[in-house]
């Protein structure tokens, strides 16, 4: 006799459950909320402000072409690049006899400003010179040889690359171009750290360092608030996410470093290994190369491994509250035990991230020329000239060819750029916001697919780092009831 059909009804289904991806696009919104914008920021100044300084103290080398197609270039095409700042000089000189440019160096600024003087005190501004050009237009020209020619500073190089492969990131995403996808994340994560320490090696170790530090401090703010309020829909303030990151501090900085230092040191051994190549040793260094490729396989894992886990290590802390050691293992752990959930995640993840840059990028770039149009409207004053070309994909200012007459004009033309490096620092803010944001579910969502750990469970003040275990003053005293604080944290 067949078994009885058995019915079952089901009242609802909790789709939060059953699709949990949806948690990483809602960070696409959560990541515009002012406290954590205002992170973002903080951030960004700092890297920009710190960047600046390092310039400043510096003489600018890098070819205008960029940072990693100067490593690229032949003796002749710096060739070429002498004879082109040399008739930069050369005309200036013939405009401005007067003016003193030292033989065989470029000082831009320098150039930029004698240049303004000459033409705000000219006498016949109505004049053409013999090609036709009025003194706007040679003006401007001249503005624009110079900005083609001047060397640029290290970081100037290096934030320059930065946001050209990130555009070329999003434009490969929107147009679904893969490969101009993987050449944008190959030139970043790879072909920019090449050309850092190939040119400049003490700005690549100081620098590398203080990003760190900002990263450390500012993500490990951002992922606590995030996973707040993923896990327990409770909103951080500003004071409290960055109380708990100062707190951390060495915790959050470690995370990062520990793999790289273990890969450091794995790199020393593999050169001292090199010493076995010198004459007569190379008779034990050739069979010794089997040895090497294995630390090398090493090598190569943990760098790669690295790749891929580093931006799960500051959610670990800020998530599990754990030491800097066991945050790395847990990040590789979650990756390498679902590597296909974890590809799943980091492409939805890049999905939101190019549907939030967009976002922000156009509110922003139709925010300024609403702004400078309509201001725009009475007036005649350049300041507003060049904020009317911004658009998604080309948020940077062209350089600047107007001529200020008055000192009023230069004052609020100041101002007007002022603000918008603010707007422009605000949008690359919630870059950063948006990064950590999502790194924070993605982390969670792996580990709940690697341990069946609950998104909502996370470490609160109160319990033992790493742990959902209650802390206790004194872990050998007993509660009222004879049970042990053990019990405690286990209930």
């Amino acid at each position: 006799m067949a078994d009885d059909e058995k019915r079952v009804v089901v009242d609802s289904l909790n789709f939060e459950q059953i699709l949990m991806f949806p948690r990483i696009l809602r960070t696409v919104i959560d990541s515009l909320q002012p406290p954590r914008l205002i992170i973002g920021l903080l951030m960004v100044v700092t890297l920009v402000t710190t960047g600046r300084i390092w310039d400043t103290w510096t003489t600018p080398l890098i070819h205008p072409d960029g940072l990693v197609a100067y490593r690229t270039l032949t003796d002749e095409d710096v060739s070429n690049w002498e004879v082109e700042k040399d008739g930069v000089r050369q005309e200036l000189r013939r405009l401005m006899p007067e003016a003193v440019f030292e033989p065989g160096s470029f000082d831009a600024q320098f150039m930029k400003e004698r240049l303004r003087n000459y033409y705000q005190n000219l006498q016949d501004p109505d004049s053409m010179n013999e090609a036709g050009e009025t003194p706007d237009e040679v003006y401007a020209r001249l503005i624009n040889d110079i900005e083609e020619v001047r060397p640029l500073g290290i970081y100037e190089a290096t934030a320059t690359h930065v946001m050209r492969s990130f555009i070329d990131i999003i434009r490969g995403a929107v147009h679904l171009q893969t490969r101009r996808i993987y050449e944008g994340f190959s030139e970043l994560v790879m072909g920019l750290p090449h050309a850092l320490w190939k040119q400049d090696k003490l700005f690549t170790i100081v620098y590398s360092f203080i990003f760190i530090l900002i990263i450390a401090i500012g993500g490990g703010a951002l992922t606590r608030m995030s996973a707040c309020e993923l896990a327990t829909q409770q909103r951080l303030s500003i004071a409290e996410a960055m109380n708990f990151a100062t707190g951390n501090t060495v915790k959050l900085v470690m995370a990062m470093l520990w793999p790289l230092v273990l890969a450091g040191l794995v790199a020393i051994f593999l050169m001292v290994m090199g010493l076995l190549m010198l004459p007569w040793l190379d008779i034990a260094g050739g069979p010794m190369f089997g040895l090497a490729l294995l630390f090398g396989f090493l090598l190569s894992f943990l760098l790669i491994v690295y790749l891929v886990g580093c931006p799960f290590f500051i959610p670990a802390v800020a998530c599990e509250n754990c030491d800097a050691a066991d945050a790395p293992q847990r990040a590789y752990a979650y990756v390498l035990s679902r590597p296909l959930h974890w590809l799943g995640y980091v492409i939805i993840a890049l999905v939101g991230a190019v549907l939030g840059y967009v976002l922000v990028a156009f509110f922003a770039s139709t925010m300024i020329n609403i702004t400078a149009g309509l201001m725009g409207v009475f007036n005649s004053s350049p300041a507003f000239a060049e904020l009317e070309k911004l658009s998604v994909f080309d948020l940077d200012l062209s350089p600047s060819t107007a001529i200020y007459e008055t000192g009023h004009d230069q004052w609020s033309a100041w101002f007007i750029k002022f603000w918008y490096v603010v707007v422009m620092s605000l949008v690359a803010g919630y870059v950063f916001v948006y990064f950590f944001s999502s790194s924070t579910a993605i982390y969670l969502l792996l580990r709940y697919h690697c341990d069946r750990q609950d998104v909502e469970d996370i470490w609160q003040p109160g319990f033992i780092p790493g742990t959902r275990v209650l802390a206790r003053p004194d872990s050998n005293s007993k509660k009222d009831d004879g049970s042990s604080s053990d019990d405690e944290g286990s209930s």
